[in-house]
C-alpha cells in the first residue's frame, strides 16, 4: 500500500484525504470463519492510483485489475447464500454476532471520535470507478436446496468495467 494523506482536526470534525493509492495484494484467500471453502481468491489485485476524501465523502478509483482469481457462491440447503453471510444482518447485529471478538483486557479502548456533522451524515458516500478488468476469472456456482445438488463453473470469464459510478 502506498499513499499520500492530509488529516487534520478542523471544528472538531475529521478531515481525512487519500491521494495517490496504490494497492497490491498476492495471493489473496478469503473464507469465511467455519466455512471449508475459499469464497473468493485473487492471486494477484491491483488498485493504481485511487482517492479518498472524508470530509467529501468520496472513493475515486481510477483503476482496477485482476487476473486468474475464483469466486464461490454456494446456496445451502436451507436456502441461505454463503456471499450473503458476509454482512451482517439485524438479528446478526442485536445478537453481536459477525463482531470482532473482544480485545485484550489491558488493551486502551479506542480513541472516541466525534460525530460527522449531520449535513454531512446525510449525504451518501460517490464510489467512482474509472476503469476496471477481471482477467481469466472463474465462478464456482453451488446450489445444495434443490433434491439433486447442482454445481456450475463458468471459467475464462474476462470483464472490463468503464466509468462506473455508486450514490
Amino acid at each position: 500500500l502506498k499513499t499520500a494523506y492530509r488529516f487534520a482536526l478542523a471544528d472538531k470534525q475529521p478531515d481525512l484525504s487519500l491521494g495517490n493509492v496504490a494497492l497490491s495484494l498476492q495471493g489473496l484467500r478469503c473464507t469465511r470463519e467455519g466455512d471449508p471453502e475459499d469464497f473468493l481468491i485473487l492471486p494477484s489485485f491491483d488498485i493504481r492510483d485511487g482517492s479518498f476524501d472524508l470530509r467529501r465523502r468520496e472513493i475515486l478509483l481510477k483503476d482496477i485489475q485482476s487476473r486468474d482469481g475464483t469466486i464461490f457462491v454456494r446456496r445451502e440447503a436451507d436456502g441461505s447464500v454463503n456471499l450473503l453471510k458476509l454482512t451482517p444482518t439485524a438479528e446478526r447485529a442485536a445478537d453481536g454476532a459477525g463482531t470482532a471478538p473482544p480485545g485484550d483486557a489491558e488493551a486502551a479502548p479506542p480513541p472516541e471520535v466525534p460525530p460527522l456533522e449531520p449535513s454531512v451524515a446525510k449525504n451518501p458516500w460517490k464510489i467512482a470507478l474509472t476503469a476496471a478488468g477481471l482477467k481469466q476469472f472463474t465462478i464456482r456456482a453451488q446450489d445444495q436446496a434443490v433434491p439433486d445438488p447442482l454445481a456450475i463453473t463458468a471459467d475464462q470469464l474476462d470483464v472490463d468495467l468503464k466509468n462506473f459510478t455508486l450514490g
